[in-house]
């Protein structure tokens, strides 16, 4: 089976065992995002920076709470890391909640 995957304006074919290879690949896995036991759509990657600035994600119920905790501990942290993944956050609450 060849699946066909848009790369820079490429199109590629990719091999079951390319795929596999993607897949299994440990950065692969820490990128691809999943859902939390309390409904947050995180990866691994983000999971471990809120954890690193002790941001207990597992305590919020959606994305603008946990936002605002991102935000109140930059406030004092002023991390560029921190910064990033709000913006992300925020970006994907507008794509997946603002009515178009």
């Amino acid at each position: 089976m060849e699946i066909l995957y848009n790369k820079k304006g490429e199109i590629m074919k990719l091999t079951d065992e390319e795929i596999n290879k993607i897949i299994n690949d440990e950065s692969f896995s820490k990128k691809m995002h999943k859902i939390t036991e309390n409904g947050l759509f995180l990866s691994e990657e983000e999971i471990n920076l809120l954890k690193r600035y002790h941001i207990e994600y597992q305590k919020c119920y959606s994305i603008m709470q946990l936002i605002n905790e991102i935000d109140e501990v930059n406030d004092e942290e002023q991390s560029q890391e921190l910064e990033e993944l709000a913006s992300y956050l925020s970006e994907q609450y507008y794509y997946n909640n603002v009515n178009k």
